[in-house]
C-alpha cells in the first residue's frame, strides 16, 4: 500500500514538473514572438499600455506607449521620442508644444491610427504635417490616437482638444467604427480598449479580492498563463481547420442546432451582432456632438471619412468588407447631411487616392497622406 501511494506521488510530481517545463518553453517562445512584434513599425507601430507612473499594464509591448485615461480610455503617453515619431508633453504627435492661443489659424486633427500616421517614418509624413504646409497661415495639431473610435474622439475633444481653441476641427476617421460591424454589439462599441481594461481589472480583482479558496484555485491558471495562451491558440487553429473541412451539410446542421440562421441579406447580422445602421447612427450622433461643441466655442467642424484600400480599389478584394464600409459611409453621410455637418468622403476622390498608397487595408504611406491633405486643403479653401 505504501508503494502504491508513493507511485501516485511520483505521478503527481511528474505532472507538476511537465507543466512547469511546458510553461518555461512557452515563456521563451512568447518572449521571442513579443520581441519581434514589439520592434515592428510597418504597417503600424506596435504599442503598450502604461499607468501614469510609466508602469506597463497588460501583455502588449511596443515602440508606442499609450497612457490609461479615466475619461478617454487611453491617450498617447507624453514626451516620447523615437526614430519614427515624437510626441510632445501634451500627448500630441509633434516636435513642439502648443500654447493656449495662436496667431495662426489653428486646425486640430482627431482620429485613429490613420490620422495619427502609424507606420510612417517621421512626423513630417503625417496627414497633419502635409496639411499645415498646404493651408497658408495655419498651424495643424495632430491630436489623433491609434485605435480611437468616434466616442473617444468626442471625449478627447471635450476634455483636452478644446483647450487649444481650435478654429477648425477635422475628424479623419470612420474605419475603426465600421470595422466593428458584425462583431459583438457591446454597449460601448464606439470606443476601443474597454473590453481589455475590464479583463485586466477582473483578473486583478480575482487575484486580490477573492476569498482564499478562489485565489488558490486561480494560482495554477496564472502561474501557467503562457501555456494557457498557447493552448487557446492551438484550440482556435484546430477549430478553424475543422470548420474548413466540414461539409456544407454538416455546417448547416450545426447552425440549426445552435439556433443560428443565415439572413437573406448577407450584410444583416444575427441578433447580438452590431448592425450597419446601428453603427452609423452612433457614429453620426457622436459627430453631431463634436460639431456642436466645436461650433459653440467659435470653431468649424469637418468630418473626413478616411479611405481604405478596398474602398478605393477597382479590384474586388474582400467584397463583403468593401460593401459594409460603403453602406456605412452612405448612411453616415445621409444622417449628417440632415444636420448640416460637412462631410468629405475621401473614398470618392476621383481616382486621386489609389490602392498602391496603402501599407495595408487602412494605413497610407507618405504619398497617400499627402494626397489626402491636398484634397482636404481644397475643401478648406472653398469654405473660406
Amino acid at each position: 500500500m505504501a508503494r502504491k501511494r508513493m507511485g501516485w506521488k511520483r505521478v503527481a510530481l511528474a505532472v507538476v514538473l511537465v507543466a512547469f517545463a511546458g510553461e518555461v518553453v512557452a515563456e521563451i517562445l512568447h518572449a521571442i514572438v513579443t520581441a519581434k512584434a514589439a520592434a515592428r513599425t510597418k504597417p503600424y507601430y506596435q504599442f503598450s499600455f502604461h499607468s501614469q507612473d510609466g508602469s506597463r499594464i497588460g501583455g502588449n509591448e511596443g515602440i508606442l506607449r499609450l497612457l490609461y485615461h479615466p475619461q478617454v480610455g487611453y491617450v498617447n503617453f507624453p514626451n516620447q521620442r523615437t526614430d519614427y515619431f515624437a510626441i510632445n508633453a501634451q500627448g500630441f504627435r509633434a516636435d513642439r508644444e502648443f500654447p493656449p492661443t495662436s496667431d495662426r489659424e489653428r486646425i486640430v486633427v482627431l482620429g485613429g491610427s490613420t490620422a495619427f500616421g502609424t507606420g510612417l517614418d517621421s512626423n513630417e509624413e503625417t496627414f497633419a504635417s502635409h496639411l499645415e504646409k498646404l493651408v497658408p497661415g495655419s498651424e495643424v495639431v495632430n491630436a489623433a490616437v491609434i485605435g480611437h473610435r468616434s466616442g473617444q474622439e468626442l471625449t478627447h475633444l471635450a476634455t483636452s482638444v478644446l483647450d487649444l481653441g481650435p478654429d477648425l476641427v477635422i475628424a479623419l476617421d470612420g474605419a475603426n467604427d465600421a470595422f466593428q460591424i458584425g462583431g459583438p454589439a457591446e454597449r460601448w462599441f464606439d470606443v476601443n480598449g474597454g473590453v481589455q481594461f475590464e479583463r485586466e481589472l477582473a483578473t486583478a480583482s480575482a487575484l486580490t479580492h477573492s476569498n482564499l479558496l478562489a485565489r488558490i484555485a486561480r494560482m495554477p491558471i496564472e502561474l501557467l498563463s503562457r501555456t494557457r495562451e498557447m493552448a487557446a491558440v492551438l484550440a482556435a487553429v484546430s477549430i478553424g481547420g475543422l470548420k474548413a473541412v466540414l461539409p456544407a451539410s454538416v455546417k448547416d446542421r450545426l447552425r440549426r442546432l445552435v439556433g443560428s440562421t443565415e439572413s437573406e441579406d448577407p450584410y444583416r447580422f444575427a441578433e447580438g451582432r452590431l448592425q450597419i445602421e446601428d453603427a452609423a447612427e452612433r457614429y453620426a450622433r457622436n459627430a453631431e456632438k463634436m460639431a456642436m461643441i466645436t461650433r459653440a466655442t467659435g470653431g468649424r467642424f469637418l468630418i473626413a471619412l478616411q479611405p481604405t484600400r478596398s474602398s478605393v480599389s477597382a479590384e474586388p478584394g474582400d467584397p463583403r468588407a468593401k460593401e459594409i464600409y460603403a453602406r456605412f459611409r452612405a448612411s453616415v453621410k445621409e444622417r449628417l447631411a440632415e444636420k448640416g455637418i460637412p462631410v468629405l468622403d475621401l473614398s470618392d476622390s476621383a481616382g486621386r487616392i489609389d490602392a498602391g498608397m496603402f501599407m495595408d487595408e487602412a494605413h497610407l504611406d507618405d504619398r497617400g497622406n499627402r494626397v489626402m491633405a491636398e484634397i482636404t486643403s481644397e475643401v478648406i479653401a472653398g469654405e473660406r
